[in-house]
């Protein structure tokens, strides 16, 4: 049974290839792919055959590419101990096999792409809190005619953003 890609598709805005932005948004799926299987720190990029730590690997190469958070396989190998392009492709490859064939690993894929997505949500929901604070806040002569509607409006964003 072949699992659609519109089951687990990312629908949400692809970071452009800017290398700071792309090693913080390899960090971040690094960490969320570490937590959901429960390893140390830094352990998915290291070199290592163990059974999950080849399907956490897999699988966070997977979602690299395709959320395309680096503009190309080498970029994606750079951020493995001892990989290279041809190691990225295996896995994807991996990946595609893995995913039609494999129960475990399918509802292991699954469960990790909504929890990137919701992760992104939550994180462009922040972004936007942010951008609408500045945009507000940057008008000096409202907060000097009404302050005290401009501390209530920030404090009202501050709880939006905490939560």
């Amino acid at each position: 049974m072949a699992v659609l890609e519109a089951d687990y598709a990312y629908e949400g805005p692809f970071y452009t290839f800017n290398p700071i932005t792309s090693v913080a948004a390899f960090r971040a799926l690094n960490r969320l792919v570490t937590k959901y299987f429960g390893f140390e720190d830094g352990v998915i990029i290291k070199k290592g055959r163990k059974g999950p730590i080849v399907d956490a690997k897999t699988i966070l190469i997977y979602e690299t590419w395709q959320r395309g958070v680096f503009q190309s396989l080498f970029g994606i190998a750079e951020m493995f101990e001892g990989f290279n392009h041809v190691a990225v492709l295996y896995h994807l490859d991996r990946y595609k096999a893995f995913i039609e064939n494999d129960k475990r690993f399918r509802a292991d894929a699954i469960k990790i792409t909504q929890l990137i997505n919701k992760y992104y949500e939550k994180t462009a929901k922040k972004e936007q809190l942010v951008r609408d604070n500045v945009f507000e806040t940057q008008n000096e002569q409202d907060y000097e005619t009404h302050p005290e509607e401009v501390q209530d409006k920030q404090e009202a964003i501050n709880e939006q953003i905490s939560q």
